[in-house]
């Protein structure tokens, strides 16, 4: 399974059913995690879900940088920082 991104909502998605359990559904807005807090509280929380595999969990960071530029947008040099995250998936796709 891996997050998909909607070019026209800005939602990041992961859908499938894992080998064991119930059926995944679960998405969100990009568009809103524009600091380093909102970015790392998305992660945390997927992670305490149960279909959160190890796995899932570095698509999603990794899709969130490709998506976002984490270091040189959000919290390069160890400071928090606010970004149009709307403007720069526009220009960035």
């Amino acid at each position: 399974m891996k997050w998909r991104y909607d070019r026209k909502t800005n939602f990041l998605s992961i859908e499938g059913k894992p080998p064991r359990g119930f059926p995944i559904a679960y998405s969100f807005d990009v568009s809103g995690k524009n600091t380093s807090a909102k970015l790392l509280d998305l992660i945390v929380q997927v992670s305490k879900k149960r279909w959160a595999t190890d796995s899932i969990l570095s698509d999603l960071v990794r899709k969130l940088d490709d998506l976002l530029d984490i270091q040189a947008n959000v919290c390069s040099w160890g400071k928090d920082k606010n970004f149009d995250a709307v403007g720069h998936l526009e220009g960035r796709l």
